[in-house]
């Protein structure tokens, strides 16, 4: 299974889902370095432009690959279940810039961010006229990036103030204080 994807018959729905989590992982240490942007840029926007741009990367979301994810159940749920694998390395990157060293709050806000992917995923992976967890054919809709920012946006002032706060003078004693 070399080069670029062609055909539908060129990769099972097993061979998919190895797959699947393989872009997870690497996707996943993508986020790390396209989250870590200068400190110049505020970390709400660094977060959702990342976010934006692992899902938007054109080669990722090709026709067959929409096709299976469409016509499988267990693969529209292995993508979907891909997107908490942001989680970590959104962590590192946002402890780092906050200076949160016990990554307690860190690990809030990728969480958070983990959900509002899978709520946008789910959104613009959501069959047509039935509920969110039907299982038949479901074609995508909508602009996904908007989508994205659209769940993400939420969050942007609980990141804005995180950034804010002098987080590097607070003793980590877990008071909150």
């Amino acid at each position: 299974m070399h080069g670029r994807m062609t055909t539908t018959r060129q990769i099972s729905p097993g061979g998919y889902a190895r797959r699947v989590r393989t872009a997870a992982a690497e996707g996943a240490s993508g986020m790390r370095s396209a989250a870590a942007r200068p400190d110049t840029v505020r970390l709400a926007d660094a977060v959702v432009e990342a976010v934006v741009e692992q899902y938007s990367d054109p080669g990722s979301h090709d026709h067959d690959v929409l096709l299976l994810i469409a016509t499988h159940p267990s693969l529209r749920e292995a993508f979907l279940g891909a997107a908490a694998e942001i989680e970590h390395p959104l962590a590192a990157v946002i402890a780092e810039r906050i200076g949160d060293t016990d990554q307690c709050a860190a690990r809030v806000f990728s969480a958070s961010v983990a959900a509002a992917v899978l709520i946008a995923l789910e959104r613009w992976l959501r069959p047509a006229g039935a509920s969110p967890s039907a299982s038949g054919l479901v074609v995508p809709s909508g602009s996904l990036p908007e989508l994205l920012r659209s769940a993400l946006a939420p969050l942007r002032p609980a990141l804005d103030a995180a950034e804010s706060d002098d987080h590097r003078s607070r003793p980590s004693d877990g008071s909150g204080r």
